[in-house]
């Protein structure tokens, strides 16, 4: 992505300001329509037999956990690097 247009030394083109408001309008969108997926996929195959919400949870805690301590890794190695 190329760096944003200036006005001026502290300002940013206003087309872009809207660009970017229309981009995490997008991103949010994307983000809504992926959490109500994903609850009708749980709600379906929780009707069905196939998980259980309390497992669903345990595992997302340990992924969070997980994915946690990637990043901080990842973090501290950049620092050193």
């Amino acid at each position: 992505m190329k760096p944003p247009k200036r006005v001026s030394a502290n300002r940013i083109e206003p087309l872009t300001q809207v660009n970017w408001g229309a981009q995490i309008a997008d991103m949010k969108e994307a983000v809504y329509q992926n959490g109500v997926f994903t609850a009708a996929l749980m709600e379906v195959m929780e009707r069905k037999g196939l998980l259980q919400q309390q497992e669903v949870m345990e595992t997302m805690r340990r992924l969070d956990a997980e994915l946690l301590t990637e990043l901080e890794w990842e973090v501290e190695k950049r620092k050193e690097g």
